[in-house]
C-alpha cells in the first residue's frame, strides 16, 4: 500500500514523460522536473532538505511566541481588517492560553509535539474544550503566517489532536415559561423617577424582551435598531448594522458580520405592535428628561444612550428569578423565537433568510430544536396502528383471497377472449414487429 503523503510535503504531477514536484515556501517557488524516477526522487529529497534548512535559517534564532504572536495580532486581526470582538478574542487567547504556556518557546524550535503537549496540560489544568479550540485557531493561524513569511517550512500544528467538544441540550423556551417570564417583566409599570429605577429595573426591557421572541434579532441587532430602520405601516424592517461596545473606543455601529445578516424581516402584528409601543414610551421620555440623548435608538437606556447587553441579560435575569424558572441567555429567545416559527410551519429556506444565516444547516441544526409541548401534539395527533395496517388473518384468508384474485384474472381473461371473436374482421390486438406488416396496415388505415 502506498504511503500517504503529509501536508507540506509539495504537489506531485505527470507532465508527459516529466515527473514534476513544486511546492511554494513564503515567496520562493521550488521546482523539480526530471524523465528518470530515481533522479527525480533524488533531486527532491535534496530540495526537501534545503527547505528544512529554512527554519533555523532565515528567522532570527532569539524569535519567541510571546515576541510574534503581538506583532501577527496587531498586523493581520486588528480593526478595521476583522471586528473588535475577533481582536478581543484573539488577545484574550494569546493571554491566558498561549502566552502563560508557550511565550518562552522559540519560533524555530516549535514541533508539532510540543503543539501535543500544550493541548494536552491546557485540558489537565481544567481549560473547556472550546476555549482549547479558539486558543490552537489562533496559534495555528499566527503560524501560517510564519510559514508563508518563511520562518517555517511547515506548520507544527498540522497533525494534532483536539479535546472533543461537548454536545450540548439546545435551550429553548416552552409557552408556559415565556408568559411566566413576560408577565415579571410587566408586572410593575416603568416608572421615570430616578429613585424608582432600582426595584423596577427589571422592567426597563420588557418590549425587547417581548420583540426578540417574535423577531427572533441578535442582541446587536437589537440594541443597533433606529427609527429610520422601522415601518410600522408595512411592517417591515430593515437590518443593515449592530450594536458594538469596545473597552477603550466605547459603542459604535457597524455592519453585521456576514452579507446575509443584511435583511428585510417581515413582522407579525403582534412585534408591530411592541415596537409601536416601544416608541411610544422613547417619545414620553424625551419630553420628561431633560439632558436625554437621542441617537435614534429602539431600545436605549433612559437617557438615550446605547445599552450594554450585560446590563440586558441582568434583566432578563431578574425576571426569570421572580417568575421561578431556570438560566436563558438573551441568544436562547432567538432560539426560541425559530423554533416556534419552525413548528408554526415556516418552511426551512424561508427561515434561513428570517435568521440571516449563510447556510440552511446552521439555522436547522443550531437554532432549530423540537420542543416537548410540540413532540407531545405530534404524537397525539398520529392515527392508531390497527387503522394504519391491516393484520393478515389466518391462511385459509389468506388462501381464499388469493382463489379468489385468480377468478377474477380468468373472468377477464375469458371476456377478452369472447369480444375478440365476435368481432371477426375487426383490427387485431396482436403486435407485430415486422415493417411490412405494419407499413400496410398503415396503408389500408390511412
Amino acid at each position: 500500500m502506498a504511503r500517504k503523503r503529509e501536508s507540506g510535503e509539495g504537489t506531485f504531477t505527470r507532465d508527459g514523460e516529466f515527473y514534476v514536484w513544486t511546492r511554494r515556501v513564503g515567496k520562493r517557488r521550488f521546482v523539480v522536473k526530471r524523465k528518470d524516477y530515481t533522479e527525480f526522487r533524488k533531486e527532491v529529497a535534496k530540495r526537501q532538505a534545503e527547505i528544512q534548512q529554512l527554519r533555523v535559517a532565515n528567522p532570527p534564532k532569539d524569535v519567541t511566541i510571546d515576541q510574534f504572536l503581538p506583532d501577527w495580532i496587531e498586523e493581520y486581526v486588528s480593526p478595521p481588517k476583522l471586528s473588535r470582538g475577533t481582536h478581543r478574542s484573539y488577545l484574550g487567547a494569546f493571554k491566558n492560553q498561549i502566552s502563560p504556556y508557550l511565550g518562552s518557546q522559540k519560533l524555530s524550535r516549535l514541533r508539532t509535539p510540543v503543539i501535543q503537549g500544550w493541548i494536552n496540560q491546557l485540558s489537565r489544568d481544567g481549560v473547556g474544550p472550546r476555549t482549547i479550540q479558539i486558543a490552537f485557531i489562533v496559534l495555528k493561524r499566527a503560524l501560517e503566517t510564519a510559514v508563508n513569511d518563511g520562518y517555517l517550512s511547515t506548520n507544527p500544528c498540522g497533525g494534532c489532536a483536539l479535546p472533543r467538544l461537548q454536545s450540548k441540550l439546545m435551550r429553548v423556551m416552552s409557552p408556559d415559561q415565556i408568559a411566566a417570564m413576560l408577565t415579571e417583566a410587566f408586572r410593575r409599570p416603568h416608572c421615570h423617577r430616578k429613585d424608582a429605577l432600582n426595584p423596577r429595573q427589571a422592567s426597563r426591557y420588557r418590549q425587547l424582551f417581548r420583540f426578540a421572541l417574535l423577531s427572533g434579532l441578535r442582541i446587536g441587532e437589537l440594541l443597533g435598531l433606529q427609527r429610520h430602520h422601522c415601518d410600522l405601516e408595512t411592517g417591515l424592517i430593515r437590518i443593515e448594522q449592530q450594536l458594538e461596545w469596545d473597552e477603550k473606543e466605547g459603542w459604535s455601529l457597524v455592519q453585521p458580520k456576514t452579507k446575509s445578516s443584511i435583511r428585510m424581516l417581515v413582522l407579525e402584528a403582534s412585534a408591530v405592535r411592541s415596537l409601536r409601543q416601544q416608541l411610544s414610551m422613547i417619545d414620553r421620555e424625551q419630553c420628561r428628561i431633560e439632558d436625554y440623548e437621542d441617537n435614534g435608538l429602539v431600545f436605549p437606556t433612559l437617557r438615550g444612550t446605547p445599552s450594554h447587553p450585560r446590563n440586558v441579560q441582568r434583566q432578563l435575569d431578574v425576571c426569570l428569578d421572580k417568575a421561578e424558572l431556570e438560566h436563558f441567555s438573551l441568544h436562547d429567545l432567538r432560539r426560541t423565537c425559530l423554533t416556534n416559527l419552525a413548528n408554526r410551519g415556516l418552511p426551512m429556506h424561508q427561515l434561513k433568510a428570517y435568521a440571516g444565516h449563510t447556510s440552511i444547516t446552521t439555522t436547522a441544526k443550531y437554532y432549530v430544536g423540537v420542543s416537548l409541548e410540540a413532540m407531545r401534539a405530534a404524537i397525539d395527533a398520529l392515527k392508531p396502528l390497527s387503522e394504519t395496517v391491516k393484520p393478515f388473518g389466518a391462511k385459509a384468508t389468506m388462501k381464499a383471497t388469493i382463489k379468489g384474485k385468480l377468478g377474477q384474472k380468468a373472468e377477464r381473461t375469458s371476456k377478452k377472449r369472447s369480444d375478440s371473436g365476435s368481432n371477426l374482421g375487426g383490427p387485431c390486438r396482436a403486435r407485430t414487429y415486422d415493417p411490412l406488416i405494419k407499413s400496410q396496415l398503415l396503408y389500408q388505415l390511412s
